[in-house]
């Protein structure tokens, strides 16, 4: 884990760069430290908190917290392991498993438009462009949205991306709150669906019952256990 100061003298140009794409410069200054947690395997670094509003007078203690970082990984012919991207998950602090709710964890929280989360991606591979990543997520997603209805979202989640040049180090975050999903680029909102189905098809893909990424979904399930304690 690693600290750095509000007033940037204990960052490096890069990381200082990193830290105000997630947090307005009021509210990132009001931090006397911020703490940052890096994944092991592609060394990107994830805020402790990440927020929906944008605004100088933000209170990041009420923002959506880590609860685990993990890697999306893909074999290819000649290539061991690629690892695609790293991702983390956020979720709202005070999210609890209903003792009501005889769900698994997983399926609460993927089904509680109630419960904030961000899931926050950063592109670790040159070789990822936009019709791959696109691709990909596609084919996590049409199999659920045929059967919701969503289809016509889906066209527009992936028009979202039409001018998106993908790279390696590009942040994706998509910010799932109230049954709508907010798409961000680097800091810039691409775009809000508001469609609960969608949203709710979306989380599934990291924490459903197939998540594209099961160590990442073990990773998560531990930090908010860790929560309890």
């Amino acid at each position: 884990m690693r600290f750095a100061t509000c007033d940037g003298l204990l960052l490096e140009e890069e990381e200082e760069k990193e830290l105000r794409s997630f947090f307005p410069r009021g509210a990132l200054c009001s931090l006397a430290a911020l703490a940052t947690v890096t994944e092991p395997v592609t060394g990107h670094m994830f805020r402790e908190r990440m927020c929906f509003e944008q605004s100088d007078d933000v209170d990041v203690t009420h923002c959506p917290r880590l609860c685990g970082v993990g890697t999306r990984q893909k074999r290819l012919v000649g290539i061991k392991q690629l690892h695609v991207y790293a991702l983390g998950l956020y979720v709202s602090e005070d999210f609890a498993p209903s003792p009501q709710d005889a769900r698994p964890w997983d399926e609460e929280l993927v089904s509680r438009s109630d419960v904030d989360k961000i899931i926050s991606i950063v592109i670790s591979s040159s070789l990822v462009n936009r019709k791959k990543f696109v691709g990909a997520l596609d084919d996590a997603l049409l199999p659920v949205v045929e059967s919701t209805s969503s289809e016509a979202t889906l066209c527009r989640f992936r028009a979202l991306f039409d001018n998106v040049t993908f790279k390696k180090g590009l942040h994706l975050d998509f910010y799932l709150r109230d049954g709508s999903l907010t798409a961000k680029v680097d800091g810039h909102t691409l775009g809000t669906l508001d469609d609960e189905a969608f949203s709710r098809a979306f989380a599934g893909v990291y924490l459903g019952a197939a998540p594209v990424s099961p160590k990442a979904k073990e990773a998560f399930r531990r930090g908010l256990e860790s929560w309890k304690v």
